[in-house]
């Protein structure tokens, strides 16, 4: 069973939206799509800061797998996926959610329909 984190900022982040916002945003995302209102994401960046947050997974064709699962990386140019298989801990989760943050994007939970705001 799978469970996925995505990301994304808004370019105004301050203006209230619903669950329901953020699940089309999600959509369009997951279609290849890009939404009104995003900020662009520096997926290089990104890439790059993987490997020495997630310690203990082997990089392997852009993805990571260890003994305890597999991370599948989705990175687009105006958000960040990633799912994770197996037996991924709240340690490795909340890496991504800190590495994300850093780069102005909070965490969408679709499996929850909520996302998380900065500060």
């Amino acid at each position: 069973m799978g469970y996925d984190l995505s990301f994304w900022a808004y370019a105004d982040e301050s203006v209230s939206r619903t669950p329901e916002d953020h699940l089309h945003t999600y959509t369009l995302l997951s279609e290849g799509e890009k939404p009104d209102g995003l900020v662009a994401l520096n997926s290089e960046d990104v890439r790059a800061r993987l490997p020495e947050v997630l310690h203990g997974w082997t990089p392997e064709n852009g993805n990571f797998e260890s003994s305890r699962g597999a991370i599948q990386v989705t990175l687009g140019p105006y958000h960040a996926r990633f799912d994770l298989y197996g037996k991924w801990s709240g340690d490795d989760a909340n890496a991504l959610i800190d590495l994300m943050m850093g780069f102005g994007c909070p965490l969408y939970d679709s499996q929850k329909n909520e996302r998380f705001v900065l500060g």
